[in-house]
């Protein structure tokens, strides 16, 4: 069935009636005025009045839609999108499965958070931008997995089923099956998902370290420069990309520990220490000591790291065979 044009639309929009204009002028008139002259009245500026209605209704659709547009995105966006997060998502679940390799239960316990973590972030970003595309109406960030079910359900057959397996794939601990159903989901809308080499995996680290060691260095809050340090420092040893906030920090310190420069580690744990202590105080001046600290040791944190860098110098212990 072809779609009516807009203008076709605009146009089929019910105005008044006559009787109500009559009405109207007859309230507002005196009452000596006859109905006959209310009548040619209404008659004269009925065609005026629907045209001004039709002409402001159609500027109204033609507004809302450029707002709507603007909004969303482009399938040639959507694909950019999908595929630059997608690229990220694989290299950060290799981090993720880098640090469950290890023998301690706490960093496979740790493992299984960072998962969650990425399913709740940038895993839930793709598909909200794919419901978003497919839905007259954009997704909030916060949208609950039961309210995005809801929108899925009034989608398409032809996809909706592999939409709702996409979207409990965000509620497991395994971004494998998020990614295979995320593979599933773009063979149907007929979205090109690029694998990525090493080329690209060298190109996309070299550009995550960047972007860490340029936030560092413009970041004025101290314990958010914390938290940069752990992810740029935990690259610099591992050559693993890290997705994780800030409360993953003390456990990420935890993994840094034994392979990580002593130097640039008991500084960072200092950090970390200051950051704990500056939370339990309640005491206004304590606090404000405990900062100046903190801040002078980021301080530090941040020139020996960066002399690292210029002098290309491993953070990595290296053992002695």
């Amino acid at each position: 069935m072809e779609q009516e044009p807009d203008d076709a639309r605009i146009n089929e929009l019910e105005f008044i009636p006559m009787e109500q204009i009559i009405d109207v002028l007859t309230e507002k008139l005196t009452e000596d005025v006859s109905n006959e002259f209310i009548e040619s009245i209404a008659e004269s500026i009925y065609e005026d009045l629907r045209k001004s209605y039709e002409s402001y209704a159609k500027e109204l659709f033609i507004t809302r839609n450029a707002e709507m547009n603007k909004s969303k995105k482009s399938f040639a966006e959507l694909q950019c999108f999908v595929n630059s997060t997608y690229s990220k998502i694989l290299l950060f679940n290799k981090t993720n499965e880098f640090i469950g390799e290890s023998s301690s239960q706490a960093f496979k316990d740790l493992q299984s958070r960072l998962n969650k973590h990425l399913l709740r972030t940038l895993a839930t970003d793709i598909v909200n931008e794919l419901i978003s595309f497919f839905n007259e109406e954009l997704l909030s960030e916060n949208i609950s997995h039961e309210a995005r079910t809801k929108i899925i359900n009034k989608l398409d057959v032809e996809f909706k089923n592999d939409f709702l397996k996409l979207n409990d794939s965000l509620n497991s601990n395994e971004v494998k099956t998020f990614i295979d159903e995320l593979d599933e989901c773009a063979v149907k809308i007929d979205m090109m998902i690029k694998k990525i080499d090493s080329k690209k995996e060298k190109s996309i680290l070299s550009e995550h370290q960047q972007s860490l060691l340029l936030q560092l260095n413009e970041c004025q809050d101290s314990i958010l420069c914390l938290h940069i340090l752990v992810l740029l420092v935990f690259q610099m040893v591992h050559h693993h990309m890290l997705h994780a906030s800030g409360k993953f920090v003390p456990q990420i310190l935890q993994f840094l520990q034994k392979d990580t420069n002593d130097e640039i580690y008991q500084l960072i744990k200092q950090c970390q220490d200051y950051v704990l202590q500056f939370k339990a105080t309640k005491d206004d001046q304590a606090k404000l000591d405990i900062k100046t600290k903190l801040n002078e040791s980021i301080g530090h944190c941040k020139q020996l790291l960066n002399d690292f860098i210029a002098k290309k110098l491993s953070l990595r212990i290296v053992e002695n065979k």
